[in-house]
C-alpha cells in the first residue's frame, strides 16, 4: 500500500509541474517541416481545431481541463481508499493489526486528498493565470 500511495504523490507532483514546464517552453522557432514549434505553434494548432468544431479552445484552457481530469480521478481514487480504510477499521473487529493498517490508511488518505486539493488549487491558479494573459 506503500507503493501505491507514493505513487499517488508521484503523479500528482508531475502534474502539478507540467503546467510549469509549459510555460518555460515559449520559444517559437520555425522547424524544418515549416511548422512552428512550442507553444505558439500548439496555440494555433489548437485554434485551428477548436475552429474545426465549432469551440473556442485555447492552450492553457486546454491544458487546464486535462489537469483537471486528473487531480479530479487521482480525488476520487484517494476518496474510495479513504472509504475502504473505513470499511476496514469498521470490519477489524478490534484486531489491533487491521485496525493499525486501517488507521494507517485513513491517515495516508486524508493527507493525499490533502495534497490532491492544494494542487488543483495551484493548478487553477496558474491555469487562470495563463488564460487571462493569453487572452490579454
Amino acid at each position: 500500500m506503500r507503493k501505491f500511495f507514493l505513487t499517488v504523490i508521484a503523479l500528482a507532483q508531475v502534474f502539478l509541474f507540467f503546467p510549469l514546464s509549459m510555460v518555460l517552453a515559449t520559444s517559437s522557432t520555425t522547424n524544418t517541416s515549416g511548422f512552428e514549434s512550442g507553444l505558439t505553434g500548439a496555440q494555433k494548432s489548437v485554434q485551428t481545431i477548436g475552429t474545426q468544431t465549432g469551440t473556442q479552445a485555447n492552450l492553457p484552457t486546454l491544458v487546464g481541463n486535462i489537469i483537471n481530469v486528473v487531480l479530479g480521478i487521482l480525488g476520487i481514487v484517494l476518496v474510495g481508499m479513504l472509504i475502504w480504510a473505513g470499511v476496514m477499521y469498521l470490519t477489524s473487529k478490534g484486531e489491533a493489526e487491521k485496525t493499525k493498517t486501517a488507521i494507517k490508511l485513513i491517515t495516508q488518505s486524508i493527507i493525499g486528498i490533502i495534497i490532491i486539493l492544494a494542487a488543483y488549487a495551484i493548478a487553477n491558479f496558474v491555469i487562470t493565470a495563463l488564460t487571462t494573459a493569453a487572452t490579454a
